[in-house]
């Protein structure tokens, strides 16, 4: 009886595979009206600085790097209780360069302690959305682009 069973199973089996019919039901593909984000990109983001203007973009770049670096620990005040506690370590925010220019998404990728990732977050949130920054670019067009910056907190 099992044998009966085993073989009509089988059988219909095949009838169906040779019906060609596909068994899992077709899905379309999504189509995302979103920007994409690009995180390799030719050319990375920058903010253009009086005296970063240089012709070379690297050099530019690294100019506006530094001097962000610069305005992002003037600012960035090391919390009562991580200092007490001993907490060092870097806190690593990411965000989105848009294409006009505006930074937006601000995101906390890595963490050290609660108190230095909201400094960290508010640091780094006040000085990027406080100017305008040339975006990066991919083939020549103006792309949104994700931009990760580590905050190290150092106890001196």
């Amino acid at each position: 009886m099992r044998f009966i069973i085993l073989i009509l199973s089988f059988l219909a089996a095949q009838q169906l595979l040779a019906q060609n019919a596909p068994l899992l039901p077709e899905v379309e593909p999504k189509i995302n009206d979103a920007p994409e984000i690009i995180s390799y990109r030719e050319e990375m983001p920058y903010i253009k600085f009086e005296h970063c203007t240089d012709e070379h973009y690297r050099v530019r770049e690294k100019c506006s790097q530094t001097e962000l670096m610069k305005l992002i620990y003037a600012e960035l005040k090391y919390p009562e209780e991580a200092k007490k506690m001993g907490t060092e370590g870097r806190v690593f925010i990411s965000f989105v360069i848009k294409a006009d220019g505006t930074a937006s998404d601000f995101k906390l990728v890595k963490g050290l302690s609660a108190a230095c990732d909201e400094e960290a977050m508010r640091v780094v949130k006040s000085v990027c959305q406080q100017y305008k920054w040339i975006p990066g670019t991919q083939r020549g067009q103006a792309v949104d682009v994700l931009y990760n910056f580590p905050v190290i907190f150092k106890l001196k």
